[in-house]
């Protein structure tokens, strides 16, 4: 007997019109927001308030785990360079949800298929051009966003085969 394992593969996307000074506090809150919701597992989180002008005083919540800030802040200082270099005005992030609990090898490798996958097209405006006013709005907004999109969610995530670790899954980013 052949057993097939049908394996889901929600693509989330989303667009987000950011000014050039913002988009390592927009890039950090988004990042972490979706991993505290995919992070099943023994999960210590923490408060964060931004304090940057314009921003300040916008709280989120973040998995309080030494591994997943090294990395956050990784691509986050990888999104800023590219934004500095490039100098264009639209950059796709990738955030994909791997294999299952049973194959992780490492918290941000692995190998297997994808689950879930988010799609962020950070679509940078000028001054004086039309779009947020108000960036702690907005930025709460998109938060609001993906909350909903994980509530509309139906199907049911993998198994959690080792509860003691923050994020069961294995992620890939891409900036």
């Amino acid at each position: 007997f052949f057993f097939h394992l049908a394996v889901m593969s929600n693509t989330h996307e989303l667009t987000i019109r950011v000014h050039p000074t913002y988009i390592t506090e927009y890039f950090r809150c988004l990042l972490h927001t979706i991993i505290f919701h995919r992070a099943l597992g023994d999960v210590r989180v923490q408060d964060h308030v931004i304090e940057k002008k314009g921003l300040s005083g916008f709280t989120y919540v973040k998995c309080n785990d030494v591994e997943i800030e090294r990395k956050v802040v990784e691509y986050t200082v990888a999104l800023k360079s590219k934004v500095l270099k490039a100098q264009t005005r639209e950059y796709k992030v990738s955030i994909e949800f791997k294999g299952s609990p049973e194959k992780f090898w490492g918290l941000f490798s692995g190998s297997g298929p994808s689950w879930d996958k988010w799609v962020i097209t950070f679509e940078l405006c000028s001054d004086g051009e039309e779009g947020e006013t108000n960036p702690k709005t907005a930025l709460q907004n998109y938060c609001l966003q993906i909350i909903q999109k994980l509530q509309d969610q139906t199907e049911s995530l993998p198994s959690i085969k080792d509860p003691s670790k923050s994020l069961c899954y294995a992620v890939e980013i891409q900036v």
